[in-house]
């Protein structure tokens, strides 16, 4: 039987800060975060505030998440963020934290 720790659900909640997980050959860590309709660009928003943006989820991912070996997303918006305009990928949002991951 494999076991599943709720210590990434538990630190989205705000009810633990970080992660007691610790590297090994065997475990495969899978982190899961809402982000919150994060965009690259949205408009109305500076370039300083979508990189503090970025810069948060980045922390969140290494120091409290301790990098998980698999990271599911949930509200990353499309590339055309609020625009309704028939675009359906996200590549450069990912594109985007993927590259804040390897500062």
């Amino acid at each position: 039987m494999k076991t599943v720790s709720l210590c990434p659900v538990l630190m989205i909640l705000g009810l633990l800060s970080g992660t007691t997980l610790t590297d090994s050959p065997v475990t495969l860590r899978v982190g899961t975060l809402n982000v919150e309709n994060y965009s690259r660009r949205q408009s109305g928003v500076s370039a300083l505030e979508e990189k503090k943006k970025r810069d948060a989820l980045t922390d969140i991912f290494i120091y409290d998440m301790k990098m998980p070996d698999i990271i599911a997303l949930q509200e990353i918006m499309d590339d055309s963020g609020i625009r309704d305009d028939g675009t359906v990928r996200a590549r450069r949002n990912f594109r985007s934290l993927a590259r804040s991951l390897h500062r």
